[in-house]
């Protein structure tokens, strides 16, 4: 309907369905980074259970295996394959996770209003970032004499991290262009009697 109608109010309905549709299935419900229908699909055809789960436990063992060098660390990988996975789905879950709420709040903060943004944003900083650094951080106490620092990781992990935090500060476009309708706002209609012709027709901008 959106494609073969003509510019007016039943085109426009049909377009704010199509791309609310479009957006709510594609990039929503069917995005695999987060337990919808498109993460279940994708455990289903992996044929790894709680995909998610050790993904992450998967992402905690080469930080401390790998970066601080903690050798009683395992991983939930069992041969290349489940490592390449998790390592790949580890990463791009916990990333997307933490650019969706913080995108929220920021758009909620520079558009609508200041105080909303910032009450959505401290709970998703809380719970995404706070609460498992001071989790890690304890964790990391209490095994501190297990810690030896490898260079390697180290500097992957500190060039990873620089990567996502200068992407942050990007500046992207706020402009875009589309093309459009436009027709007048007040329209007078004008009726004649039936059979009666119109001689002249008078239009001043």
């Amino acid at each position: 309907i959106w494609y073969f109608s003509k510019p007016g109010i039943v085109n426009s309905l049909a377009f704010y369905l199509m791309t609310i549709s479009l957006i709510s299935t594609f990039f929503f419900n069917a995005n695999p980074l987060i337990k919808f229908d498109g993460y279940f699909i994708l455990m289903d055809y992996l044929r790894i259970p709680n995909l998610s789960t050790k993904a992450m436990e998967h992402i905690k063992y080469l930080f401390m295996n790998r970066v601080l060098g903690m050798t009683q660390q395992t991983s939930p990988a069992r041969g290349s394959r489940e490592l390449t996975i998790f390592t790949v789905y580890g990463i791009s879950a916990f990333i997307y996770r933490v650019s969706l709420y913080l995108g929220i709040s920021a758009g909620v903060y520079y558009r609508f209003d200041k105080l909303l943004g910032i009450l959505l944003a401290v709970p998703a900083l809380g719970v995404f970032v706070v609460k498992p650094v001071i989790k890690g951080i304890f964790s990391l106490i209490q095994r501190r004499n297990e810690i030896r620092p490898r260079l390697a990781g180290v500097a992957v992990f500190g060039a990873l991290v620089a990567v996502f935090a200068g992407s942050l500060f990007v500046s992207w476009p706020v402009n875009s262009t589309y093309s459009c309708y436009v027709a007048p706002v007040n329209v007078q209609k004008i009726t004649v009697p039936l059979a009666m012709p119109v001689k002249d027709v008078f239009v001043r901008e």
